[in-house]
């Protein structure tokens, strides 16, 4: 099963919805999860030979949720909204856009709004390209519109601004080459701008926008640098216009793939992504940052930042913690595990690129543990 998403329920413990495959057949499964982490139930949804997939899901304000994904079949495919109750049980299904063979429309985020929900999609049935679809709670269509006429072009994410309207984000391809996409749009779906921030000479694809204090927008997303040999997070901040104020890249020697961006308290930010090992395993990357941190660094390439990895991971009797700090800072390296206490002692870290030590695991308990690395002001 490919994880789309879980929201935690009204009613205690948790909705996980996604994707499984059988040969070339797939549909949505969801799955009950008690607080305790058990499955308590597995439901799946299809339809014949066609293929059901679910990219996003949301809990509403009134405790149900929102699933946004998509149909493929022989007769084209079109974008599938369902209003679930956190038993799984379908409420409300609606279909749009399936309008004969290669046709094909797909959902890729949803947010709520006041009386219903906003969409950002992209594909070739309503006219090419990225969107943005306005439904109220049962689905029905209030207004659609497209950012641009290009087939390319691509939302990922979606957002309500504060001011009114909404702000989406994804990429758009030019021959080889892709960009970031930014949209703006009017509360009624009017396009306002669109531009494509970041290097335009490197590759970049966004997956996710939030809107930031000062009423800007932070971007996220992967940049391929050097030649496509290695991939890094990139953050690039807009302002309320369009108007690109900085870009900032977080990565160290592993290829990193960003995947959300999360706004939290005090005008902190998370970037939830994935880092590449040597041996082909993914391990999870989470960096909390402050967005005058990243503003400061962002002046220039990115080459102030921190980071931390760790390879193998899972491990077995020892790991290597890799960690990155600005020239000069001297920092401490120490591991925690899941209820806050620390298993080693501080273990120096030197203010280098990277640094890297070898940790002993032989003595804990399998579980999960945090590594943690601090100095000066990171």
């Amino acid at each position: 099963m490919d994880v789309a998403a879980a929201e935690e329920t009204l009613q205690g413990g948790y909705l996980v919805t996604g994707s499984d495959w059988e040969m070339s057949v797939g549909w949505i499964r969801s799955a009950g999860v008690s607080s305790s982490g058990s499955i308590q139930w597995i439901d799946s949804l299809g339809c014949g030979m066609s293929t059901t997939l679910c990219n996003q899901m949301i809990r509403t304000s009134w405790g149900q949720f929102a699933l946004i994904g998509q149909s493929l079949g022989s007769q084209g495919g079109g974008m599938l909204y369902l209003l679930m109750d956190h038993q799984g049980n379908v409420i409300t299904e609606h279909g749009y856009g399936v309008a004969g063979p290669g046709a094909y429309l797909s959902g890729q985020d949803i947010k709520e709004t006041a009386g219903g929900f906003i969409i950002a999609c992209h594909g070739n049935v309503y006219g090419n390209g990225a969107r943005l679809m306005r439904v109220d709670g049962s689905g029905n269509e209030i207004w659609s519109s497209e950012a641009s006429g290009d087939q390319w072009d691509v939302f990922r994410a979606v957002v309500e601004l504060s001011e009114g309207g909404y702000a989406a984000a994804g990429y758009t391809k030019n021959n080889d080459q892709y960009d970031y996409l930014v949209s703006r749009f009017s509360p009624a779906g009017d396009p306002i701008w669109s531009c494509s921030p970041g290097d335009p000479v490197e590759r970049d694809m966004a997956c996710d926008l939030v809107e930031t204090s000062d009423g800007g927008i932070l971007v996220c997303g992967t940049r391929w640098v050097d030649g496509y040999s290695d991939l890094d997070i990139c953050l690039v901040k807009l302002t309320a216009d369009g108007t690109q104020e900085w870009e900032y890249l977080m990565g160290g020697p592993l290829p990193e793939r960003a995947s959300a961006l999360r706004t939290l308290p005090n005008n902190r930010y998370i970037v939830l992504g994935t880092a590449e090992n040597t041996g082909g395993t993914n391990d999870i990357v989470l960096v909390e940052f402050t967005i005058d941190t990243a503003q400061g660094a962002g002046e220039e390439s990115g080459e102030h930042h921190c980071f931390i990895t760790c390879s193998p991971n899972p491990c077995r009797g020892s790991v290597n913690i890799t960690a990155g700090m600005p020239e000069g800072v001297h920092g401490t390296l120490e591991v925690f595990d899941l209820s806050g206490r620390r298993v080693t002692g501080s273990i120096a870290v030197t203010g280098q690129e990277n640094h890297t030590v070898s940790w002993i695991d032989d003595p804990l308990v399998p579980g999960v543990y945090l590594a943690r690395v601090q100095g000066g002001e990171h």
